[in-house]
């Protein structure tokens, strides 16, 4: 369990590596984006503490659900770019799936990713979207066999996401 915790924990660690990034490049530092409301994931999904990025991590099945916002009014965010949070997260990352969808009305994409953490293989299931000028990862990691336990947890979590 322990192990578990620390896997899946390095994936939130590797996403809010980038406030550290632009701290040193003297950029303005990363905040969550005020345009967005949600309803938390599911009771069996515990808030965890760490970042200013949301995220919960589900103790029994070790999987975590968070979302991460990237707002710049000065500079267009493509959903490319937003992805790539994730592939700079897990070791030998790579898209085994790639699906442009319809969100809420709206352009979205849809990515499945596969990889490794700490050595331990990884499947993330991420939504990339565009609202205004802010742009949004939502994700569900954990391990390969697993993740099926929580998607309906994150196809429920990404439902309530209300933009002004």
């Amino acid at each position: 369990m322990k192990r578990q915790y620390r896997y899946l924990s390095s994936i939130i660690f590797s996403l809010l590596l980038t406030s550290c990034v632009s701290q040193i490049l003297q950029e303005k530092a990363p905040t969550f984006s005020n345009e967005i409301s949600f309803i938390d994931p599911t009771p069996d999904f515990k808030k965890m503490k760490n970042g200013i990025y949301p995220s919960w991590k589900n103790s029994k099945s070790g999987n975590v659900i968070s979302i991460v916002s990237d707002c710049n009014e000065q500079q267009v965010i493509s959903m490319t770019s937003l992805y790539q949070l994730i592939l700079d997260s897990v070791e030998q990352g790579q898209a085994v799936k790639q699906e442009a969808i319809v969100f809420q009305g709206k352009p979205a994409t849809f990515y499945v990713t596969e990889g490794f953490l700490e050595g331990q293989p990884i499947r993330v299931h991420s939504l990339a979207l565009k609202r205004k000028n802010c742009g949004y990862l939502s994700s569900l990691s954990g391990r390969p066999d697993k993740l099926s336990l929580d998607e309906g947890s994150f196809n429920r979590f990404n439902e309530s996401l209300k933009f002004e």
